[in-house]
């Protein structure tokens, strides 16, 4: 089951990177070479389980790109707000 998980965000990352999405390598905590860290925020927790409304600002433009590129409305909680996301929009305006 976790080899269809990380294939499935293999793909989306793949998607979103050719309609221009750019890795945000500020989010990445951890003292590592480029490549582990985009790598790192690939698999980000955040993209593994959505469900659970976790956001960083990385996250936050990569759904940006899924809803648009999937045709998805895709609703998040962080601790401020309900951010829903269409059409490659966020509902907060990216005032997050």
């Amino acid at each position: 089951m976790m080899a269809r998980i990380y294939s499935k965000i293999d793909e989306v990352i793949a998607l979103i990177k050719e309609a221009g999405y750019v890795p945000d390598m500020s989010f990445v905590l951890h003292d590592m070479e480029r490549e582990g860290k985009e790598l790192g925020l690939a698999y980000h927790s955040e993209k593994l389980a959505l469900a659970f409304g976790l956001v960083c600002g990385d996250c936050h433009t990569a759904f940006k790109y899924i809803s648009s590129l999937y045709d998805r409305h895709i609703v998040l909680r962080d601790s401020n707000c309900f951010h829903h996301f269409v059409d490659g929009k966020c509902s907060c305006g990216d005032y997050w």
